[in-house]
């Protein structure tokens, strides 16, 4: 009798143990989702910089990549959450000088490089460290606006410009459209139809074979632009809202690291001027 009783026991002790063992909600995990770094943020605060931040901003994309504004540079990286601990690795951005937010650019990729930690609360997000607050942002816009954003701001293209005596090319293309001009001023562009699907599949996965961050320091493999006058070109690549120009190369001869993207798209605008 006393086995009967001690085995019920154990069969309602276990019951009652799997009663307490919860599964995520949907509403939680929705709590959850909402409570990660998500969209476009404009910069408000910056630890050791009073003045106001007015174009700075940070997009955390879903790829586990950044993306944004110093106010001057478009920025990149990546980023890692676990729990509410970030951590940003390779944060870099592009090499235009803007006097006016030198010291704000310069504060503010190191306080990337230094966070953390993260929270997010009363419609702000916050970035700091074992020693404060380094970072304030608001999220730009609703839903619509963030759409708006995605579709017209944060695109990605490739374009090529080549400059020489007499001489003046003007080649983008984008997932939409291919855009060609031959005046210096860019006043009479022509625009033809969406790129061949094929084509732009193609131009994408040579953009992710890129290093960006080292684009503006490849080496061109002739010279000749800066002896008899050849043409000089250089290729761009606008990712998300960043934009990283290589540096100067002979036209028609790129560093082997963006041949086949810059081959690719001199091909594009040969094909789309046929047609």
């Amino acid at each position: 009798m006393k086995f009967i009783f001690s085995l019920i026991a154990m069969i309602m002790l276990t019951e009652s143990c799997k009663s307490t063992i919860e599964t995520p909600t949907s509403l939680q995990k929705q709590v959850e989702a909402e409570s990660l770094p998500s969209g476009t943020y404009k910069i408000n605060t910056l630890q050791g910089y009073s003045n106001s931040m007015k174009k700075a901003k940070i997009t955390f994309n879903s790829d586990g990549t950044i993306s944004g504004s110093t106010g001057c540079n478009c920025m990149f990286g990546n980023y890692r959450i676990d729990g509410n601990t970030i951590t940003f690795k390779g944060i870099g951005a592009s090499k235009k000088y803007c006097p006016e937010v030198s010291k704000s650019e310069r504060l503010l990729l190191k306080a990337l490089n230094s966070t953390t930690n993260f929270s997010i609360g009363d419609n702000m997000l916050t970035l700091s460290n074992v020693d404060g607050l380094l970072i304030k942002a608001v999220p730009v816009g609703g839903a619509s606006e963030q759409k708006k954003i995605s579709e017209h701001y944060y695109t990605t293209s490739v374009s090529y410009k080549a400059l020489g005596r007499g001489y003046f090319e003007f080649i983008e293309v984008s997932e939409d459209k291919v855009s060609i001009a031959s005046d210096a001023n860019l006043k009479d562009i022509k625009t033809y139809k969406s790129t061949n699907k094929k084509d732009w599949a193609s131009v994408e996965a040579m953009i992710k074979s890129v290093n960006l961050s080292n684009l503006n320091n490849l080496k061109a493999p002739t010279n000749k632009r800066l002896y008899d006058g050849a043409a000089s070109a250089t290729l761009t690549i606008r990712t998300g809202d960043m934009i990283v120009t290589s540096s100067a190369f002979d036209h028609e001869h790129p560093p082997k690291e963006i041949e086949a993207l810059v081959n690719k798209v001199l091909s594009i605008k040969e094909n789309s001027t046929k047609e």
